[in-house]
């Protein structure tokens, strides 16, 4: 009898939680407002969003439906010419550490195709320096020092540089290093809350292996769990919780916020400064040039 009413219950519930995201997709997010609505919706997307009612959120919270302008992906792909693209050995990356384990971006599949044309499309948006990733992974071993001192220890003391592990992370949104189906969820979250979900879920990757990366005796060792250790974290409600109620306490979104202003003024003033160190170097190689003289 008790399971029975249990499961009635729990058929009300998702009964509910269906009409309230067909109630969402039809009224449109931004009728929630910043108030307690708007703490329930996020907190049911911290949940997961419907796959049916995925891509209409997504494109939502994301001001992707309002910026859309039909026709202008098909005319900036016309104007790209692969033979003439400065970004595309980067692209070329892209393609191959993209949802690598996913069938339809392995090579032939058809998502390779349609992916490359979105980033040649694009490929204005490509840059050498990445200053934002390179700031935020300082803003990372920044907070992992805080927040895991062991951790940040051990990786001092194997010669580690977590740079080399957590900037694709970061650079890619975990698509080289999660499941599809926990990726999913990060991106749920990512797309109504922003850049600081980035961090959180680093942080609690990191969290959730700490005693095994201290484990490791040497830095191979570090790096060939930690460049694995991700791929089996198929249970995205534990690492979403780590995230977002483990870590709570420890992550404050507005000392976040200061310390990637902080380091992207560093990181922006060091390039500045090798960009003119490059620049007096070729003048001084012009200088001291000589011709060599005619036989």
């Amino acid at each position: 009898m008790s399971s029975s009413i249990l499961s009635l219950e729990e058929q009300q519930d998702q009964d509910e939680e269906d009409l309230y995201w067909t109630s969402v997709c039809l009224i449109g997010i931004a009728t929630i407002g910043k108030g307690s609505d708007w703490e329930e919706f996020r907190d049911l997307v911290r949940e997961g969003i419907p796959v049916m009612y995925r891509n209409k959120i997504w494109q939502e919270v994301s001001g992707a439906l309002d910026m859309r302008q039909p026709g202008y992906y098909k005319e900036l792909l016309s104007r790209q010419k692969l033979e003439t693209c400065q970004w595309w050995s980067d692209i070329e990356m892209d393609l191959h550490r993209t949802f690598p384990t996913n069938v339809l971006f392995s090579p032939g599949g058809q998502g390779i195709e349609k992916l490359k044309n979105v980033l040649l499309a694009y490929k204005d948006y490509f840059t050498q320096q990445l200053l934002s990733p390179q700031a935020d992974q300082r803003v990372l071993r920044e907070l992992v020092q805080e927040i895991m001192p062991r951790l940040a220890a051990h990786f001092q003391e194997m010669h580690v540089d977590l740079t080399a592990v957590t900037f694709s992370w970061f650079l890619t949104l975990f698509t080289d290093s999660l499941p599809v189906e926990t990726l999913l969820r990060v991106w749920d979250v990512f797309f109504v809350e922003g850049m600081l979900v980035v961090f959180k879920v680093a942080l609690a990757i990191l969290w959730m292996n700490e005693k095994e990366i201290i484990k490791c005796r040497n830095g191979a060792a570090v790096y060939c769990y930690m460049k694995q250790m991700t791929l089996s974290m198929h249970q995205a409600d534990k690492l979403l919780k780590v995230a977002f109620v483990t870590l709570k306490s420890y992550i404050h979104p507005d000392k976040i916020e200061a310390k990637r202003q902080r380091h992207h003024r560093s990181v922006r003033q060091e390039l500045l400064q090798e960009q003119q160190q490059r620049q007096q170097q070729k003048l001084l190689r012009m200088k001291t040039y000589t011709p060599a003289s005619p036989p």
